[in-house]
C-alpha cells in the first residue's frame, strides 16, 4: 500500500515536471527564427555571395524554400508538350531524417509534365504544398490559373482559377503572418498587385505597378509588409534590379541595382528571390558562361533585421547622434533625390525621375504599428498545443517559429520605438505571477498528500502494535 502511493506521488511530480518544462519551452522559442525588415533603407548595398552553381536545360523561372528543400522549375520551352524540369535542392546540410548532406546539392529531380511557363512559386506551410504562378496558358484553359505542386515528390496536385481569366498570374508569394497571398497580373492586367485570401479569393487591389527600369517583372516573393521583386532588365545592360513594393502603404518604396559577382558569365538573369533562415535570403540567377555553358547560381544576402538594426535606425532618427561624414551624405541625398543601391548610379524616385548616385530608397515614413504580430504570437499558442497533441513535429516546428518571429518583432519594435530592454523581463515576471497560484495549489497539495499518507502511516503502525501487544497477553 505504501509503495503505491510512492508511485502515485512520483508520477503526480513528474507530470508538474513536464508541464513546467513545456511551460517554458513554449516561452523561451528558439532564436533561430528570421526576424522582420529593419526598414526601407535594409536594402541597401546587399552583399551578395555566391553559394552554388549548376547545370540547367532550359531556363530556371522560379524558385521558392521549403523547410528541407530549395525547389526550381527548369522551363524547357512554352509549350505543353513539352516537359519541364523540377528541381529540388538540399536547403540545409542535413536532410529531413537528420542524415547529413551536401548544402544546395541535388535531392531530386523530375521531368514528367509541362509547368507552363512556371514564371514563380511560393510554399505555403499550412497546406505543406507549392503554389506555381504559370503566366502562360498554352494548355488553352489555365488562364488566370495557379498549379499546385507536391514538394516531397514535385509532382502536380491541382490547379486553381484565380480571377476571371481575363489575365494571366505572373508572381505569387504567401503571407505567412496573416495566411494570404500576393500576387501580380502579366501585362493584360497592367501588372497590377493583387491581396487574396487563403482560399485565393481577392480582397484588395494595389493597381497597377511601373516595371521601370525593365519591361516586365520576374517572380516575386513576400516577408513581412515587404513585396520584393525582380524588374526584368534582361538585355538592357544596366545590370540587375530590385524592387520592393510596400503593403501598408500601398507604393513602391525601393528601387536599386544589386551588386552581384558574375565572374565568368558572358549574360545573366535573376529570376527570383525566397527566404531562407535568419533573414538570409536567396536569388537564383541564370547564366551563360564565356564557353557557352548554360548554368544556374544562387546567391545569399542577409537583409538587416530589426533584431541588429535599432540602434542604426536610433542613430538615423536623431540628428545629434549622426556622424559629420554621414550628416553630409545625408544632406546631399536630401536636396539631390534617392537614386541607385550601393553608390550606383540610377535609381528611381517615387514619382519615376532618375537620379545621380546615393541610396535606392525612394521614402522612409514612419512603418505601421506591429500590434498584430502579437496577435499572430498569442494565436500561435493554441496551434502548438494542437500540433503538440497530434504529434506534428514538423508544424511544432514551423509554429514556434512564426510565434518567435511574432514575438521578437513585436518587442523589439511596436509603434515604431525602441521598447526598454528591461520591458522583456517584467512580461515574464508577470507571466510568472499568473501562473504563481496554479504552482502554490500543486504545492499545497502536494503537501497535504503527504500529510495524509504519513498520518495513514502512523495510524496502521499504532494499530499493529496494539494487536502485537494483544497476542503477546
Amino acid at each position: 500500500m505504501k509503495d503505491l502511493r510512492r508511485g502515485k506521488q512520483k508520477r503526480l511530480r513528474l507530470l508538474g515536471i513536464l508541464a513546467a518544462a513545456l511551460f517554458f519551452a513554449l516561452l523561451f522559442l528558439p532564436e533561430k527564427a528570421s526576424a522582420e525588415i529593419a526598414g526601407d533603407h535594409a536594402f541597401d548595398s546587399l552583399d551578395w555571395k555566391m553559394e552554388f552553381a549548376g547545370d540547367r536545360t532550359g531556363t530556371i523561372q522560379s524558385i521558392c524554400a521549403t523547410p528541407d528543400y530549395i525547389i526550381t522549375i527548369d522551363n524547357v520551352a512554352d509549350d505543353d508538350r513539352v516537359n519541364d524540369v523540377v528541381s529540388a535542392y538540399y536547403r540545409n546540410s542535413t536532410d529531413e531524417n537528420g542524415n547529413p548532406v551536401k548544402q544546395y546539392s541535388l535531392a531530386n529531380r523530375v521531368s514528367n509534365r509541362s509547368w507552363e511557363h512556371g514564371n514563380c512559386m511560393t510554399y505555403n506551410p499550412r497546406t505543406g504544398l507549392v503554389y506555381v504562378a504559370l503566366y502562360t496558358n498554352t494548355a488553352g484553359d489555365n488562364a488566370g490559373c495557379v498549379y499546385m505542386m507536391n514538394p516531397k515528390t514535385l509532382d502536380y496536385a491541382g490547379k486553381i482559377q484565380i480571377g476571371d481569366g481575363s489575365y494571366n498570374i505572373l508572381g505569387l508569394g504567401y503571407k505567412e503572418e496573416t495566411d494570404q497571398y500576393v500576387m501580380q497580373t502579366d501585362a493584360a492586367g497592367q501588372y497590377s498587385m493583387k491581396l487574396l485570401d487563403s482560399n485565393f479569393q481577392i480582397i484588395d487591389d494595389f493597381g497597377p505597378i511601373n516595371p521601370d527600369p525593365g519591361n516586365n517583372f520576374q517572380g516575386l516573393m513576400v516577408s513581412g509588409d515587404y513585396v520584393i521583386n525582380l524588374p526584368l532588365t534582361y538585355g538592357m545592360g544596366i545590370g540587375e534590379w530590385m524592387d520592393v513594393f510596400s503593403l501598408s502603404r500601398r507604393s513602391m518604396i525601393y528601387s536599386g541595382r544589386m551588386t552581384l559577382d558574375l565572374k565568368g558569365a558572358k549574360t545573366s538573369e535573376g529570376e527570383g528571390f525566397c527566404e531562407l533562415d535568419d533573414g538570409n535570403f536567396l536569388l537564383a540567377m541564370n547564366l551563360i558562361s564565356k564557353d557557352g555553358a548554360r548554368m544556374v547560381r544562387f546567391y545569399t544576402a542577409r537583409i538587416p533585421q530589426i533584431s541588429d538594426a535599432l540602434s542604426e535606425e536610433s542613430a538615423v532618427s536623431s540628428p545629434e547622434s549622426v556622424p559629420a561624414a554621414e550628416a553630409e551624405t545625408l544632406g546631399q541625398a536630401a536636396a539631390n533625390g534617392p537614386v541607385g543601391a550601393g553608390g550606383q548610379e540610377g535609381s528611381r524616385t517615387q514619382g519615376g525621375t532618375w537620379g545621380g548616385s546615393g541610396s535606392g530608397t525612394l521614402d522612409r515614413p514612419i512603418e505601421a504599428p506591429t500590434i498584430r504580430m502579437l496577435n499572430h504570437f498569442f494565436g500561435g499558442i493554441g496551434n502548438f498545443f494542437t500540433a503538440f497533441v497530434t504529434g506534428n513535429k514538423a508544424a511544432m516546428r514551423r509554429i514556434g517559429t512564426g510565434m518567435g518571429k511574432a514575438w521578437r518583432a513585436a518587442v523589439g519594435k511596436a509603434q515604431n520605438f525602441r521598447l526598454p530592454s528591461w520591458l522583456g523581463w517584467l512580461v515574464l515576471l508577470l507571466i510568472l505571477i499568473l501562473l504563481g497560484p496554479g504552482m502554490l495549489l500543486y504545492l499545497v497539495y502536494v503537501r497535504r498528500t503527504r500529510a495524509r499518507s504519513r498520518a495513514r502511516t502512523k495510524y496502521l503502525r499504532a494499530q499493529i502494535r496494539r494487536r502485537m501487544e494483544e497476542e503477546k497477553e
